[in-house]
């Protein structure tokens, strides 16, 4: 730790940000600091990046303070899924003034405290127990409290329970003018201890809520006395029957919804979900959740190892449990360590998600164990002496093919823009566009059968001159010639595989034949490629996200001020060179 920069740390020769989050705040996300790499070995880059972070860091913290005093103040009150949702909505509005102004704020001309929050952002946020701010009530004067007296008496005078020797006492009480004896004192008086009432009220719940911290010892002794009453009765609650019969497909929109305002997820993660989920609750033998108990975690954790590869459309929808059963006699390829995990972590999630809206009472979110990610089975990328196999002009597809021109075009722009499979399949003619006498891959979602795995994965790539000198502009212009609109259109599309279903197996059976039989080799090796190369090429990290769709971690990783200009992204994507494919690609061009 520097004691200039307290926030900095030295670790394994990187540089570290560590800043604790004031312990009054600490309820609002979970976690006691904020703490992260800042990504560099350099002194001076290091303290560079701490003062954008700081700033964020201090912006965050401003905005934790306010969520606190509005709950504390009885203008906010949450739920356990509310709080959460308010403060990551809170601090996306503090990262978007961050970079909407952040030559402002590197220059000194701005400071977080100009933050401004917008309250209609958290108009539905709900009341927890349903007892209105004070704030929000009637003015209190003499006139509208007598009223309230008086209706209140006659309430009593109504009541069937009240004893009668007290009743004579009520009219008597009833026919007093209370205006006189309500001076602004009295008033006062009044409006305090409702105030207090409340206040004691809303800490109570909220504690018991998980969003206000327990009482401290020296706090009043009647937010105790309420706690205890309310834990007696959540002790109670919890111990009680539960009668309801909920399935878990019922509750899955919900969940859907959460994660979506929670995370960037695509759709296609979505439905991803919704499998993981299937399967699991089909080895459960499909409880309703209410009457989830540790033994059918258990039976999980057993038997998704043996869950067989694509079992719904490789086995005509048989029964799960009996193919599970058949995998060792039968030999069925099984989920990969990943899909379990990923199986799992999903089942975990949606537990944890059913516990906050009180469906169950328990997560078992220690009883599921999720196993650890295999190493050596990671994908890697292609060696030299590969590359020239796989482009080797004896073996590698004809471009002249008019069945099969996409086998010799895709792969090649993989290897100069690190794009994924789908992406690349799922070009329109219309995507390759050219602004500033530079073309360039527009990577978007607007097609209705196109399909991004995240957010970050909408940019714009620059078509690599070495594409161009092989002929891609003009195979480009002849697919606009012969009014394509799908750019590789000998490609079919289905909603579960989209468009590369069959380039991604022709691929598969490509590598196999040339002799390149390793289980890490694969389509996605061309990516991890681009990766190491552009990084050897010495091109700055948030270029290299920008072009392969990457998302930077930290600050120092993010372009401000809206995406990077194309003619920036080219001259850094002309650093992409691969030496040894010279020979090759000249061969590939001149067949």
């Amino acid at each position: 730790m520097s004691l200039k920069y307290p926030r900095l740390y030295l670790r394994n020769h990187t540089y570290y940000i560590r800043a604790f989050i004031p312990r009054q705040f600490q309820y609002l996300l979970h976690k006691k600091e904020f703490r992260f790499s800042l990504n560099t070995n350099s002194y001076f880059d290091a303290i560079k990046k701490l003062r954008l972070e700081s700033f964020r860091i201090d912006a965050y913290i401003k905005i934790l303070e306010g969520v606190d005093m509005e709950i504390k103040d009885g203008k906010l009150v949450f739920d356990d899924v509310d709080i959460e949702r308010v403060c990551l909505n809170r601090l996306k509005q503090a990262d978007k003034y961050f970079d909407e102004n952040y030559i402002e704020i590197k220059g000194g001309r701005a400071n977080y405290k100009d933050i401004s929050i917008d309250p209609e952002a958290y108009e539905a946020t709900k009341d927890y127990f349903n007892i209105p701010p004070y704030s929000k009530r009637k003015v209190l004067t003499a006139e509208n409290v007598s009223k309230y007296i008086a209706e209140y008496l006659q309430h009593l005078l109504d009541d069937k329970n009240t004893d009668i020797s007290i009743l004579k006492v009520l009219n008597q009480l009833k026919t007093e003018d209370f205006s006189d004896v309500l001076n602004k004192e009295t008033l006062e008086k009044i409006r305090n201890a409702l105030f207090t009432f409340e206040r004691h009220i809303y800490y109570s719940f909220g504690y018991m809520a998980g969003i206000i911290p327990q009482p401290a010892s020296g706090r009043d002794p009647r937010i105790k006395k309420y706690i205890h009453i309310i834990e007696d009765e959540k002790k109670q609650e919890l111990t009680a029957p539960i009668k309801s019969k909920t399935k878990w497909s019922d509750l899955f929109d919900d969940f859907a919804e959460y994660k979506r305002g929670f995370k960037k997820i695509t759709e296609t993660t979505i439905n991803q979900n919704r499998g993981y989920l299937e399967t699991v609750f089909y080895l459960m033998k499909n409880p309703v959740l209410e009457d989830i108990t540790y033994k059918h975690c258990l039976t999980v954790c057993k038997l998704i190892s043996k869950v067989p590869l694509r079992w719904k459309d490789r086995y005509n929808n048989a029964s799960l449990l009996k193919l599970v059963n058949e995998v060792d006699e039968k030999g069925y390829e099984t989920l990969s360590t990943a899909s379990i995990r990923n199986h799992l972590m999903t089942f975990k999630e949606f537990l944890r998600f059913a516990k906050k809206r009180r469906y169950i009472t328990e997560a078992f979110e220690y009883d599921i164990d999720i196993p650890k990610k295999e190493k050596g089975k990671e994908r890697e990328s292609f060696s030299g002496s590969e590359l020239v196999k796989i482009f080797n002009a004896k073996t590698y597809p004809n471009k002249d093919d008019i069945y099969h021109f996409h086998r010799f075009w895709i792969p090649l722009i993989a290897l100069f823009t690190g794009m994924r499979l789908n992406e690349i399949c799922q070009l329109f003619v219309g995507d390759i566009q050219k602004k500033k006498n530079i073309y360039y891959f527009n990577v978007t979602d607007e097609g209705e059968t196109q399909h991004l795995k995240n957010q970050n994965s909408k940019r714009k790539v620059p078509v690599h001159p070495k594409l161009i000198e092989l002929g891609f502009i003009d195979f480009v212009n002849e697919q606009k010639k012969n009014k394509q609109q799908l750019l590789f259109n000998k490609l079919s599309y289905s909603p579960k595989n989209k468009y590369n279903k069959k380039m991604s197996a022709w691929f598969a059976r490509y590598l196999e034949e040339i002799g390149i039989t390793q289980e890490s080799k694969v389509f996605h090796s061309f990516r991890h490629l681009v990766k190491q190369s552009l990084r050897n090429c010495g091109v700055p990290k948030e270029y290299q996200n920008a072009i392969c769709g990457w998302s930077g971690d930290d600050i120092g990783e993010k372009v401000y001020g809206g995406e990077v200009p194309i003619e920036i992204l080219y001259k850094e994507i002309c650093k992409l060179k691969y030496p040894i494919l010279e020979n090759s690609l000249e061969q590939l061009k001149n067949r």
